[in-house]
């Protein structure tokens, strides 16, 4: 199943998103696409443009991804989703 394709289960941290209009993995990455658009790329990491080796000009963005918990931070996360569901470990 690629990410776009998940349906939402439940939230355990939803920072600035707007969760009562998300559903899907998708609507996640289109609403960081607004937050993150050009102008707040720039706000966050200023302008990025440079020439290549190549002859062409790049510009650098910020980007949002989504990927599947591992290791340490997925054992905190689950720690800290027990104490907030009043489970101890």
């Amino acid at each position: 199943m690629q990410v776009k394709e998940l349906k939402i289960k439940r939230w355990l941290k939803s920072g600035e998103f707007d969760t009562d209009s998300i559903a899907t993995a998708d609507d996640i990455l289109e609403q960081a696409g607004g937050m993150l658009d050009h102008a707040y790329s720039q706000e966050i990491t200023g302008e990025c443009v440079f020439e290549a080796e190549d002859g062409r000009l790049y510009e650098g963005s910020v980007v949002f991804t989504i990927y599947p918990l591992t290791g340490d931070r997925l054992k905190e996360i689950r720690a800290e989703d027990k104490a907030e569901q009043g489970q101890e470990e």
